[in-house]
């Protein structure tokens, strides 16, 4: 079992197939979305089924899906779906100085890989299906974070900025990080990714936000595929936003720990 931001994922074995149900949990309401996520990924891995071979890796294939009678701010899961189990291994951990050499090498591979996805041209059409605003989503994280309110001032200055980016929208998987792509570990290659439900059509560099140990080894890879489209200040933004979430991540974790010596 993997618990995710917005779902929970079982494998489950059976005779045939290994199937992936991913069920969409509480709570219900407005700062975690979960109707949207489930919506999206719905709705995104609908869409990537009939751009197969175009992909640059493996992508579930739904199987079933449905809603639950989830009452507003229940505990209780609200739907979930019932997909083709991915093959490879999922690395489930973020990139770090652990085997450096082989990790750095995954990062120009994640390059490479999320570039190609870029590159899929996606119809007017089946953009138009895809109702989530990727930029929107990376603001409610940063103002639904626990530490928001200690934190306004910041938030809301990196705010600004992410609004204030343009450029090429593109395909997005807009969660774009180590968690969510099974690699093969002796090569580094991308084999697969998961999580689709924060996708949607924007500017390239949203996918550029989890990768600050390694950024250089990761752009290169990207622009061995597509060079000269990236924005130098779009990318200094992501990373921007990507050290106010580590702020705000240590200072709730520093704030957890005093809350335990009292």
């Amino acid at each position: 079992m993997r618990e995710g931001i917005s779902g929970v994922v079982n494998i489950i074995e059976n005779d045939v197939k290994a199937i992936a149900v991913k069920e969409f949990k509480a709570p219900y309401d407005k700062n975690r979305a979960t109707y949207l996520d489930y919506e999206n990924e719905v709705t995104t891995l609908t869409i990537l089924s009939s751009y197969e071979n175009d992909l640059p890796f493996e992508v579930s294939t739904i199987l079933e899906h449905d809603l639950y009678n989830a009452r507003e701010h229940s505990s209780d899961p609200i739907g979930f779906i019932s997909m083709s189990a991915l093959h490879a291994p999922l690395t489930g951990r973020e990139l770090s100085a652990e085997a450096e050499c082989i990790y750095k090498n995954q990062a120009v591979e994640a390059g490479k890989a999320v570039a190609k996805l870029h590159n899929i041209e996606i119809s007017l059409k089946d953009a138009q299906k895809l109702k989530r605003n990727p930029v929107d989503v990376k603001v409610d994280f940063l103002k639904n974070h626990p530490m928001a309110d200690q934190n306004k001032e910041l938030i809301d200055d990196i705010v600004q900025k992410l609004r204030g980016m343009g450029g090429e929208k593109v395909f997005v998987h807009n969660d774009f990080h180590a968690s969510n792509l099974f690699v093969d570990s002796m090569k580094g290659k991308i084999e697969a990714a998961c999580d689709f439900c924060y996708a949607g059509m924007g500017i390239r560099e949203l996918d550029f936000s989890f990768y600050t140990n390694y950024r250089d080894e990761f752009v290169g890879g990207y622009e061995s595929i597509s060079p000269n489209v990236l924005n130098t200040h779009n990318l200094d933004v992501m990373k921007a936003m990507e050290l106010v979430f580590m702020k705000l991540n240590t200072d709730l974790e520093l704030k957890d720990a005093l809350d335990k010596l009292e």
